[in-house]
C-alpha cells in the first residue's frame, strides 16, 4: 500500500509516497502510480527479505539511517550564547537548514537536486515557526549572529527528539553542535532521554554523538524509486 506524502509533494513538485513496509511482500509493478513520483521505503535492517523484494522492484538503497539515545545525564556546558529560537531568527535558520546538510536521503539521491534537497530542509524548519512542527528550537550566535539550530520534537513516552541540528559551515569546528545537545540536556531534566537520528556514512555526526555517549538504538535502510514519464 502507497501512503501519500502530501507535505513532500508540495515541496518537491511531484508526487511523494511511503510504501506501508507490511504490505511489501504484495507489492507489484502494477501497483506505481503512472505519474511522476517519489516512492521511499524503509526496513528495518535485519529485514533482508523486504530489501531483496525492493531490490527486485527496482529501488535503489540510498542511505542507512542509525537511531541513537542516551539519558539526560547532564554534560559538560559551553560559554557559546545558546538560547531558545525567537521569530526573528526564522530566516537565519532557514538558510542554515537549506545550506548545511550533505549526508541526508534527499542529498544523497542523484535524482533529487541540490537546491530541491535543500529546500526541503528549510521548508522544515520553517514549519516549526509556523507552529506545524516541532516543540522546541535551540539557536547558537557567533558574533551576534545565529550559526546554528537545533529543532526538538517530544513523543509520547516524554522523550526528546532531535528532528534537526545544522551548523552554519564557516563555524564548524567550534563544538557549537555539542553545546546545543548540552544546553538541551541542561533545560529538560525533567524528560526521561533524548533521540536523534543520523546516516551511516556521516562520520562526524556518528564521531560526535558516541563522544557524548549516545548509543545505537536502530538502525535502518532506507530505499528511493523513482518514477519518471
Amino acid at each position: 500500500m502507497l501512503l501519500k506524502d502530501e507535505w513532500l509533494t508540495s515541496v518537491i513538485g511531484k508526487e511523494a509516497f511511503k510504501l506501508d513496509v507490511n504490505s511489501i511482500d504484495k507489492f507489484e509493478f502494477s501497483d506505481f502510480p503512472s505519474l511522476p513520483a517519489l516512492i521511499t521505503a524503509k526496513i528495518p535492517v535485519g529485514d533482508l527479505k523486504s530489501c531483496n523484494l525492493l531490490q527486485k522492484l527496482n529501488f535503489s538503497l540510498i542511505s542507512t539511517d542509525i537511531q541513537l539515545q542516551r539519558n539526560m545525564e547532564l554534560l559538560e556546558m559551553s560559554n557559546l550564547n545558546i538560547r531558545f529560537a525567537e521569530a526573528k531568527d526564522e530566516i537565519y535558520v532557514e538558510e542554515i537548514a537549506n545550506s548545511s546538510f550533505i549526508y541526508d536521503r534527499f542529498h544523497s539521491d542523484s535524482y533529487i537536486k541540490n537546491d530541491i534537497a535543500g529546500k526541503i530542509k528549510s521548508e522544515w524548519v520553517k514549519n516549526y515557526f509556523r507552529n506545524i512542527r516541532g516543540d522546541f528550537m535551540v539557536v547558537t550566535e557567533v558574533n551576534g549572529i545565529v550559526s546554528g539550530f537545533l529543532q526538538l520534537l517530544k513523543d509520547e513516552n516524554n522523550s526528546l527528539v532531535i528532528d534537526l541540528i545544522a551548523v552554519k559551515n564557516n563555524v564548524r569546528n567550534m563544538g557549537i553542535a555539542r553545546a546545543m545537545v548540552s544546553f538541551t540536556i541542561a533545560n529538560f531534566q525533567a524528560m526521561n532521554s533524548i533521540r536523534v537520528g543520523t546516516q551511516l556514512n556521516n562520520l562526524p555526526s556518528l564521531r560526535l554523538y558516541t563522544k557524548l555517549n549516545f548509543y545505537i538504538k536502530s538502525a535502518y535502510y532506507i530505499f528511493h524509486y523513482h518514477i519518471t514519464i
